[in-house]
Parts: structure tokens; C-alpha cells; sequence
């Protein structure tokens, strides 16, 4: 524990050197970071070592978990993951300080903001939430993970997620500075986008592994229910990709830093909702009221400083000229503003509900899909149009040609199709062809291209998969059942051990066997599915029931084009990676301007979206 004094000391007094422009300012952040650093590494090692004196240890790590999943408790619990998410956040922020290290008023900036962020999450750990609180009696193992969270994409799943939230950090320090004027460089919104892209794509991917283990070991025939564990990583990610997408709109970069702003500022308030309790969660941390109330007036006050900056730096600027690229620009980020706050409005609703006294809290998922799926058509038309007003194509047959495929795939996967579903597949095929002819001839820009026709494909397969079909029956020695022309056959149970009932199933000719498993320490009984899954279809069985008789209740979901929401997710994270890494190499410093619609000065030519 001493390691969090020295931590929290040492952040207190980086801000103050900070404040006092003192070049000494970077080096007492650096101690800090060391310091909890070494905390976290303090802990690891109790989680190693079974040193089950520890309460945390005692929780969520147990004797037989292999020494993986006693590291991944790390994230498993409050403390853990707060000390895991301070550590990183303060290690980006010194990668940002470096950066910034032949600036020293940008670099005192850095250093205040980081500094400030470390000391009040050090701050609740020590007095919230302390990880090394130690029992009178230690036990002689431990609690552990629940059984669901023993699963590989523990390992890297929340990292990931954390990963991505935290590296805003250094992004949001740097807009400070360079609102404040404190950026030498007039292109420090170009500076920004190439930080962005980092925490963007940390996201994405962590998001696509969490929809991925949802969907293959919950079996309960979906991958995102918009719960608000989800929604606190999707806000920021919408955000982030508002703010990529903003400087052609503003150069100056007020818009840019407006949305890097709300993804620091939503990064924190999911921090907060996920562990106070107020919004009702299937996967959330253990809920404590004094550290969401302090996690809620760290987001008050970080608010009032960024409106305050907001304001403070105000002065007067002229709009852009409006050619066509940044017309459909404009429509780009009205589109994704309204997505992101109808998220945010629905995430947020229960702690309305709970102030009013309401008894319903939560928000079903309907609400979003109903708002976000018409948003999603304009939104994906307009990125269709794109590369037409780039002058990457020479006219819209590609796009028309990608919504009639889209549309007909969609069809053709054999689920129940309806008007909604084709409307949705054919906006995504169209997106999908124009990036791909805008990838073609987009001349060393092809990162974008890439996220872009990523983005088309996902949503092609989330059109394909809203057409499938879920059965759930009870089924009997040599019974079959057909799904949407898939032939899954019922062979029987057998129990293997004492703690597993397995069915033996063949599913469109191939061998399967769902299972129920039972933990007794734990006193939970899990269903463990099996999945059959191609380009063209997903076929997933579940053990629901099992009786002495061999009678079972089997749940059966057909999933048509679910593979490809797969294919689009990484495909999105690869155009980011690849944007960051020609951004890194410096491809991105001076991009071509774009056409406008009417001649225009060269002072209203701006450049082109990272």
C-alpha cells in the first residue's frame, strides 16, 4: 500500500510543478506512474501467489485457477480494475509528456491534466477502494471468478477495453493545450487525429471480442444487447470516430476537440455508472455507492473545466466553405450526433428513473434499434456518396450495384427477410461498393477506405442476422427439428463425471454435444453451446434442460450472415491500424485538399478526413 502514498504524492506534486511551469513537473509524473505501477505489480504478485491474506486475493482468485486467470482478477474486481485503468492512463500520459518535451508549456499542460486524473483515481482507490486491505483470518482459498469469466477472452477482452478508454488520456491533454494555444504547431488538430486513432481502434477490436464471447459462450442467440457495459464503450468510440471525422468540417479544431472532450468525459462516466449501481447491468462490477458518487463528481468536474476551457477560448472564426465533400460531412456528423445521443440518452435513463422513483429502470433494446436502425440507413447512404463527391468514382453505378447485392444476399441467406432488414442491407451494400472503388483509387489513402467499407460489412451482417430465427423445445431420443432449413437431430444425454450432462446432437451432418456443466464450490450450473458456423450461416445448440428420461430442452438459433459482422468489426480496426501507422510515418502531415462544389480561395480548401 505504500506504493499508492508514494503514487499519490508524487501526482499531487507533478500538478503543482505543472501549475508552476517547473521543468521538474515531468519527472515527478513519471515517479507517480512508477509508483502505481508498482502497486499494480504488488498486487499481480499477490494474485500469483495465493497470498489469500489479502481480501481482493480472497475474492476473486482461487487456489486451482491457473495463474492466467489469477492475473486477468486483476480486472476481475473494483479495486483491481481501477488500479489497472490509473496505471494505464498515467503511462499514456507520460508517453504524451515525451512527446510533447520540446513544448514546455504544452508539456506543463500534459502533466497537470494526467497528474490531476492519477491523484483522483489513487485517491478513491486509497480511500474507496484499497486492493490490499488484509483479513484477520486468511482462508484457505479463494472465491474466484465466476465460471463464465474463466474463458480465454478474459484475458484480453477488458485490457483491450481499458486499454482504449484509458489512452484518451493523452489525447484529451493534448487538446487542452492546444486550445490554450500552448501547441506551437498550428496543426495540432492533425496532432489529435493521429492520437485518436490509437484508443479508436483499442476500442473497436475490444468490442468485437466481447460481442464474440458473448455470442459464443452465453448461447443466448444474440451479441449485443446494448446493456450499459457495452454502451460506456461504444459512447466513446462513436465520439472518437465524430472527432476523426470533424476537421474538415473546422480546421481550427474546435469541433475536433469538442468530441475528443465528450469521449474523455463519457470514458469516465461509464467508469462511474458500471460500479455505483445506478443503472441495472447483466455484467457489471460490484456495486458501491460512495465510489460512484465520487467517480460522479470526478465527471463534474472535469465537465465544468472543459466548458470553462470551451469558453474561455472562444473567439471569433469563419465558417468553411460548404463544397459537396463537406456537405455530406456535415450530414455524416449530425447523423452519428444524433446516434451517440440517443446511446447516451437510453444508457443514462435509469438514473432518471431511480431520482423519479419509477419502478421499470431499465431500457430494452428495442428502444435503441428502433431510433439508431433509420439513423444508420441515412448515415450509410451519405458514406456511399462520398467517393463520388471525391471524385474517387466517376458516378454512382457502384453504389447502386452494391444495395441491389446488398439487398439480395440478404435475401438469399434464407432468413426471414423483411422491408426493414432490406432497406438496412441495401445502404450497407452501397457503403461497402463505394469504399471499395474508393479504395481502389484513393492513391496511399486506404486506411479509411478500409474502416469504411468494415463499417458496410458489419452492418450487412447485422441485417442478415435480424433475419434468423431462435427455437427453444423440448425434444426426445431421435427427434429432429428443422430452422430455417437447418436439420439439427437429437440423439440423447449422457453424463460425464458428476458434474456434466452432455447432449449428443448432429447438426446439418456434423457431430455436436451442448452441455450443462455444474460448479459445486460455486453452486452454479452453466450451459456450455456449440456452434456450427460458415460464410454463409451460423447453426448455435444449447443444453437448457436434461431429465432422467432423456428428454431435453434444447434452445436452436440459426444466425444467417453472422460471420461477416465478424469480417466487418476487424476490418474496421485494420483501416484504423493502418491509418495510424501511415499518420505515424508522417503520409497524413499535408493530404491533398478536396473539390469543392464552387471555386473557392486557397484559405477555404482544408484537408481531407484521417
Amino acid at each position: 500500500m505504500g506504493w499508492l502514498w508514494v503514487g499519490l504524492g508524487a501526482a499531487g506534486v507533478a500538478v503543482g510543478l505543472g501549475l508552476a511551469r517547473r521543468r521538474e513537473a515531468a519527472w515527478a509524473l513519471l515517479v507517480a506512474v512508477l509508483a502505481t505501477a508498482g502497486a499494480t505489480n504488488q498486487l499481480v504478485r499477490g494474485l500469483v501467489d495465493d497470498d489469500f491474506s489479502l481480501r481482493y486475493v480472497a475474492d476473486f482468485s482461487r487456489r486451482h485457477a491457473s495463474t492466467s486467470y489469477r492475473v486477468a482478477a486483476l480486472w476481475g474486481g473494483m479495486a483491481g480494475s481501477l488500479l489497472f485503468f490509473a496505471t494505464v492512463a498515467g503511462i499514456v500520459g507520460v508517453v504524451a509528456t515525451w512527446a510533447m518535451r520540446r513544448q514546455e508549456r504544452a508539456q506543463h499542460v500534459v502533466v497537470v491534466v494526467v497528474g490531476g486524473l492519477l491523484a483522483a483515481l489513487l485517491g478513491l482507490v486509497l480511500g474507496l477502494a484499497n486492493p490490499f486491505e488484509r483479513l484477520d483470518l486468511a482462508p484457505v482459498d479463494g472465491n474466484g471468478m465466476p465460471p463464465i469469466l474463466e474463458h480465454p477472452a478474459m484475458l484480453y477482452h477488458p485490457p483491450l477495453l481499458y486499454l482504449g478508454l484509458a489512452t484518451l488520456t493523452g489525447p484529451f491533454a493534448l487538446t487542452v493545450a492546444g486550445l490554450l494555444g500552448w501547441i506551437q504547431d498550428d496543426a495540432w488538430p492533425r496532432l489529435v487525429r493521429r492520437w485518436l486513432l490509437v484508443p479508436w481502434a483499442l476500442l473497436g477490436v475490444g468490442m468485437v471480442a466481447g460481442a464474440h464471447w458473448a455470442y459464443v459462450e452465453l448461447g443466448w442467440g444474440g451479441y449485443w444487447a446494448w446493456d450499459p457495459v457495452e454502451n460506456t464503450a461504444l459512447l466513446p468510440w462513436l465520439a472518437v470516430t465524430l472527432a476523426l471525422h470533424a476537421g474538415i468540417r473546422d480546421p481550427k479544431g474546435r469541433t475536433q476537440a469538442a468530441f475528443t472532450s465528450g469521449a474523455f468525459l463519457l470514458a469516465l462516466t461509464g467508469t462511474m455508472l458500471t460500479r455505483s449501481g445506478a443503472v441495472p447491468s447483466v455484467h457489471a462490477f460490484a456495486e458501491d455507492t460512495g465510489i460512484g458518487r465520487a467517480l460522479a463528481a470526478l465527471v463534474a468536474v472535469a465537465a465544468v473545466g472543459v466548458v470553462a476551457l470551451f469558453v474561455a477560448t472562444r473567439g471569433p472564426r469563419r465558417p468553411p466553405a460548404d463544397g459537396r465533400v463537406r456537405r455530406l460531412l456535415l450530414g455524416q456528423l449530425t447523423i452519428g450526433g444524433a446516434i451517440l445521443a440517443i446511446v447516451f440518452i437510453g444508457t443514462i435513463a435509469p438514473l432518471w428513473a431511480d431520482l423519479t422513483g419509477a419502478e421499470d429502470r431499465a431500457i430494452e433494446g428495442h428502444y435503441f434499434a428502433s431510433f439508431v436502425g433509420p439513423l444508420a440507413v441515412v448515415g450509410l447512404a451519405l458514406l456511399a456518396l462520398v467517393p463520388v463527391a471525391l471524385k474517387l468514382s466517376d458516378n454512382y453505378i457502384p453504389a447502386a450495384v452494391g444495395a441491389i447485392g446488398g439487398a439480395g444476399i440478404v435475401t438469399a441467406a434464407g432468413g426471414h427477410a423483411r422491408l426493414p432488414q432490406l432497406i438496412l442491407a441495401a445502404a450497407a451494400g452501397a457503403a461497402l461498393a463505394s469504399a471499395a472503388v474508393g479504395a481502389a483509387r484513393a492513391r496511399g489513402r486506404i486506411g479509411p477506405q478500409l474502416a469504411h467499407a468494415g463499417l458496410g460489412l458489419l452492418v450487412l451482417g447485422i441485417a442478415g442476422t435480424a433475419t434468423g430465427e431462435t427455437q427453444e423445445l423440448s425434444m426426445h431420443s431421435g427427434d429432429e427439428v428443422v430452422v430455417l432449413g437447418q436439420t439439427v437431430r437429437y440423439r440423447g444425454v449422457q453424463v460425464e463425471g458428476t458434474d456434466a450432462v452432455v447432449a449428443d446432437v448432429e447438426v446439418s451432418g456434423t457431430d455436436r454435444k451442448p452441455s450443462l456443466v455444474a460448479y459445486p464450490e460455486l453452486r452454479q450450473v452453466l450451459a456450455e453451446t456449440t456452434l456450427v458456423s460458415t460464410p454463409w450461416r451460423d447453426v448455435q445448440v444449447g443444453l437448457v434442460d436434461a431429465a432422467d428420461s432423456g428428454t431435453a430442452v434444447m434452445r436452436v438459433s440459426v444466425h444467417p450472415l453472422q460471420i461477416w459482422v465478424w469480417w466487418g468489426g476487424l476490418l474496421i480496426v485494420i483501416g484504423g491500424a493502418v491509418s495510424a501507422v501511415r499518420a505515424r510515418r508522417g503520409t497524413t502531415a499535408a493530404p491533398r485538399s478536396l473539390p469543392e462544389a464552387s471555386p473557392a480561395a486557397p484559405s477555404d480548401r482544408h484537408p481531407a478526413p484521417v
